[in-house]
């Protein structure tokens, strides 16, 4: 005979703001807030009086169908990822287009990540390469903030790759980095100088493109960063490497995902460079 299963949900208000009166179910297998449940419960609410005086009274209102829509219940589970977001970095992070929102949606997916005990495979790859999207939205910023013509490109580096390493390592080396620079940031003169005639975001020519622009230009962020995180460019060159395998067009991406030290990293180095911006807005 088919022996009875008994599962347990748990209902709880937003424990950051006690203003929301809304309300979350946590999915009984473990795997955090659902929506979903939330659904399945006020479903049956109606038939079951004492379970729905018991919420009335547990959140201080009436529940009447439809008091809480879909984006009003994701609006509050954004707010948690918004109060971590804001603890973690300066107010500048809100003058770089792109950054903020990228931060947002990582940081609600890493929150997921942490309360499910068996991640899905495709929520930790999603995770690994949507890392470095805060990281290409920073640094086209600063590009922006911090331009380098075509012509001062052309004056630096040439089209000898392995040239063009060595100047990019003595850059580094002479702003305070750790060198040498990783490999998979070193990439063609044509990639680099694409950057300012197509305005792509690709994460090792833009790094490399605000480095050089960094050596025309006395105030420019990255010559400061140097001198209190030098490993930055490990960071960003571990992110970048870390991410290629879980791309959309990598045909067999590894199978090892390691996600803490992704998000950690990603953190790390736009902490770092909002925190030299919020010097440089000071002076």
């Amino acid at each position: 005979e088919p022996v009875p299963l008994y599962l347990v949900s748990a209902i709880h208000l937003n424990q950051k703001n006690n203003q929301s009166k809304t309300w979350f179910a946590t999915d009984p297998f473990g795997l955090g807030e659902s929506w979903d449940m939330r659904m399945q419960i006020e479903k049956i609410l109606p038939k079951i009086p004492s379970l729905q005086d018991k919420i009335n009274r547990f959140i201080g209102e009436e529940i009447l169908s439809g008091i809480d829509n879909y984006e009003q219940f994701m609006k509050n589970i954004e707010e948690k990822a918004v109060m971590s977001l804001e603890k973690m970095f300066p107010t500048e992070m809100y003058d770089c287009p792109g950054l903020f929102e990228s931060l947002l949606s990582l940081q609600s997916r890493y929150n997921e990540y942490k309360v499910r005990k068996r991640p899905s495979k495709r929520l930790m790859k999603d995770i690994i390469r949507d890392a470095a999207e805060p990281i290409e939205a920073i640094f086209s910023y600063l590009l922006d903030c911090y331009p380098i013509s075509i012509d001062d490109v052309d004056k630096t580096i040439t089209i000898d790759k392995e040239h063009n390493r060595s100047i990019f390592n003595n850059i580094g080396d002479s702003f305070g980095y750790k060198t040498p620079l990783p490999n998979g940031l070193v990439t063609d003169k044509n990639k680099i100088i694409g950057i300012i005639k197509y305005n792509t975001t690709t994460l090792g020519p833009l790094v490399l493109l605000n480095l050089l622009s960094a050596r025309h230009l006395p105030n420019h962020p990255l010559k400061m960063v140097g001198k209190f995180a030098p490993d930055l460019f490990d960071k960003i060159g571990f992110v970048k490497l870390n991410r290629d395998p879980q791309s959309h067009f990598a045909k067999d991406g590894k199978e090892e995902y390691e996600v803490n030290k992704q998000v950690k990293s990603t953190f790390y180095i736009i902490e770092k460079l909002l925190r030299q911006l919020e010097k440089i807005e000071g002076e």
